[in-house]
């Protein structure tokens, strides 16, 4: 992410950064890597790097959103998760995940510009490390509350 963006800027400000993008879209950076079970994962973040061919493939046999977390511009309504003016992900970690509530706000690379921290605040940054963006292990009512409109 280039230019940071703070709490009341323009919408004329640089885009907000989706803290779970795909690996494929334009601008996407690495910004974590799943440890932990399938059942407990955490993410541990790192220095935002490029996504490079050899990084994805550090991920086979699994999907690279199984065990990376990337960042990319966050593409608004034009992302099957916006819903009603907000990120509809960072709505369903913060009624879905446990928060978590007695640790402090993890480090974080991206913050001024997240997504989700400009949608639900700390509610969504201290639930962020326990998402990983391809889970086949969430809970049936946070994947349903994932599901495309």
């Amino acid at each position: 992410m280039s230019a940071l963006r703070r709490r009341g800027e323009s919408p004329a400000a640089a885009p907000l950064a989706c803290p779970s993008a795909p690996p494929e879209w334009e601008g996407a950076q690495l910004i974590g890597v799943v440890e932990g079970s399938a059942h407990e994962p955490q993410v541990r973040f790192v220095t935002p790097r490029p996504v490079t061919p050899g990084l994805l493939a550090l991920a086979e046999p699994v999907t690279p959103t199984e065990v990376f977390r990337f960042t990319a511009p966050c593409k608004e309504g034009a992302c099957s998760q916006w819903r009603e003016g907000h990120c509809g992900v960072a709505v369903a970690t913060v009624a879905h995940v446990n928060p978590a509530e007695a640790m402090a706000l993890p480090a974080c690379a991206i913050r001024s510009e997240c997504r989700w921290w400009h949608d639900a605040g700390a509610d969504a940054c201290r639930r962020c490390r326990f998402v990983v963006t391809d889970d086949a292990a969430r809970s049936a009512d946070y994947a349903a509350a994932l599901a495309p409109d």
